[in-house]
Formats: structure tokens, sequence, C-alpha cells
């Protein structure tokens, strides 16, 4: 009988230890959900045309009388959408401080036309070029109030689309390179190769070998003469002799076609630094101290050289102990780090006032 007794308490204890967590459970997922999740603003689901291509996207401001400053969220790579749930956590942090968000699925996803496998940089950036001029379009939005916000691999963009409106009062950047698309990825590879135990002289020809591959290409692209050459041969050559026994690689250069040359160039080649060296307003770049993506060390010390002068500002965080999403145990009651989510929207608030000052 004690021994039923015993047995019915342990059970009573574990199902009220379970009743708790799943309390606590439900009392968390009911406040990420209202204060993080949903849209704690007045939504209008918009259209952007670029080109001959229709983007599905939605404009969210906050509740209170407008004009606002607005920004405009560019995302990081992959097929991704407007709505995605870190794009809505990067929104409400916006409307918490009284700044509109234009968002919208990339092109070739979601709602939006296009094909995404055939996107080059060059349509991203005309994608948020457009988007920038659908804010100046809106009397909604405060002049002199438009900004960005790079996530990732659209923080390369930012600085160029900047550049070419002259309409971006302000740029925020979250893992987004400040380096050269191969200085990047050379680094974000040699660094996945260590990480499965590639090293040593190994680790140094594989990371030559592309570099090589990826200048090559680049070249190729302005001079055709060079295809099937000296250099194409030799480079071959060196590509089917490679010891792949740690992975995979190409085994030849792709054959020549102006086409495939000419888009393959337009993301190797890709580099920010003549942008982010002409523009002349405020940035901030957020960076992630063990980003396993974006090289955070060389990225900081490059902008740290670059010579201050007037309106431009260019201000560098960087997160200690979290990696490229910016994820860590205080991200469970806000959706990603404070020191980024909490500091984006005052931020881009009163870089918005000083500009209207």
């Amino acid at each position: 009988m004690a021994e039923k007794r015993g047995r019915a308490k342990l059970i009573k204890r574990g199902l009220t230890f379970f009743a708790t967590l799943l309390s606590i459970f439900v009392v968390w997922a009911a406040y990420m959900y209202l204060v993080h999740i949903q849209y704690n603003g007045s939504v209008e689901n918009v259209t952007i045309q670029s080109g001959d291509v229709t983007l599905r996207g939605w404009f969210v401001k906050p509740k209170e009388a407008g004009p606002h400053p607005a920004v405009i969220i560019l995302h990081g790579s992959g097929p991704l959408t407007g709505d995605a749930l870190p794009v809505r956590i990067q929104i409400n942090a916006f409307l918490r401080s009284g700044v509109s968000v234009l968002t919208y699925d990339k092109r070739g996803v979601g709602g939006s036309g296009g094909d995404f496998v055939k996107t080059a940089y060059q349509d991203f950036i005309e994608d948020g070029i457009s988007a920038v001029r659908y804010l100046k379009s809106r009397s909604d939005v405060a002049e002199g109030g438009i900004g960005l916000v790079g996530n990732s691999e659209g923080g390369w963009f930012t600085p160029e689309i900047a550049h070419r409106t002259g309409d971006v009062s302000f740029i925020i950047n979250r893992a987004g390179p400040s380096l050269p698309w191969i200085e990047t990825n050379l680094w974000e590879t040699r660094h996945k190769l260590m990480n499965v135990g590639v090293d040593g002289e190994a680790l140094d020809e594989d990371i030559r070998l592309r570099d090589m591959v990826w200048h090559f290409v680049v070249e190729v692209d302005a001079d055709p003469a060079l295809a099937g050459g000296e250099k194409w041969q030799r480079i071959n050559s060196e590509l089917a002799n490679f010891d792949r026994s740690h992975g995979t690689y190409i085994k030849k250069l792709p054959d020549y076609d102006p086409v495939l040359y000419r888009s393959l160039a337009a993301y190797i080649g890709y580099d920010p630094q003549p942008y982010i060296e002409q523009l002349s307003v405020p940035m901030l770049y957020i960076f992630a101290e063990n980003d396993e993506a974006v090289p955070t060390a060389e990225a900081v010390a490059y902008l740290q050289a670059i010579p201050t002068q007037e309106g431009r500002n260019i201000e560098i965080r960087v997160i200690p102990g979290v990696k490229h999403d910016m994820l860590s145990a205080a991200a469970l009651l806000s959706g990603s780090d404070p020191a980024f989510i909490d500091v984006i929207g005052p931020w881009a608030a009163a870089k918005a006032r000083e500009r209207s000052d």
C-alpha cells in the first residue's frame, strides 16, 4: 500500500513538473508572438516594380500618425521571403522606435516574379534601388528619412544602393561583409575546411587553387581571348591533378560562354569598398565575434582605416560570443541578441532626426 502511495506521489510530482514547464512555454510563446512576431503596426500589402519584375512586399508603419522615417530590409543569401520570422522580429524592433519598414520577397521567391536561380547580384541591387524609389513616392515616409538594413549578403549591396540613389540617409548592416567577395569567401572556405580536419599544405593548396580560379574567371570575362589559352590550360591541368581526398572541387574550368562568365564574374568580382569609401552617410556595422561566414577582425580593420569625413560616421560594434546568426541565450526573450535587436530601432530613429534637423 505504502509503495503504491509512493508511486502515486512520484507520478503527481512528475505531472506537476511537466504542467509547470508547459505553462512556462505557453507564456513564453505568447510573449514572443505578441511582442516580436505579430506585426505591431499597420500592415499594407504592396508591389514594387523593378524593371520587368514585380516584387511582392509589405509596408508596415507605426500606429501613431506619421510621416515616419522608413527602412528597407535586404535579405541575406538564399531564397528568402519578406515575412519570415527573423524579418518580423526586425520589423517590430523598428516599429517600437517609430520607424516604418518596407520588406519584400526576393526576386523569384514567394510572390515575387523572376527566376531566383538566374538572378545575379546586380538584379538584387536593382531591386533595392527600386525599393528606395518606391519609398520616395510615399507621402507617409518622412523626407530624408530613408535607411537601408543589410542582413549578411544584403550588407554587400547597401553601399552601392545608397551611392547610386543618393536618397539614403543611413545604413545598418548586420554581419554584412565590408570586404570583397573573393576575400570573404576564401576566409569562409578556409575555416570550413579547417573544421573538417584539413590543415597544412592540403589546406593552403585548396585555398590557392580557389583563389586562382576565381580571379581567372573575372579575367576571362574582361578578356575573352584568355579562354582556351596557355593560362587556361595550366589551370585545368592543376585542377585535374588536385587531391580531392578531403572534399570536392571543380575538375576543370567551365566551358567558355560569355553569358555564363559574365554572370560568374558579377558576383565573384563583387567589391563594396569603392561605394563604402564614397558615401557620406552614417553607417552602423554590427558584427558577430565568432562569425563563421564573415572575417570579423579583417572587416573591422578595413572600416577603421577609412578616413572620417563630413557626414560620414562609421560606427562599428562587435557582439561578443555570438555567431553569424547573432543568437544567444538572451535572444530567448528578444528573438535576437539584444546588442543587435535593441539597438537598431533607436539608432535609425536618431539618424533620421539628425537628417531632418
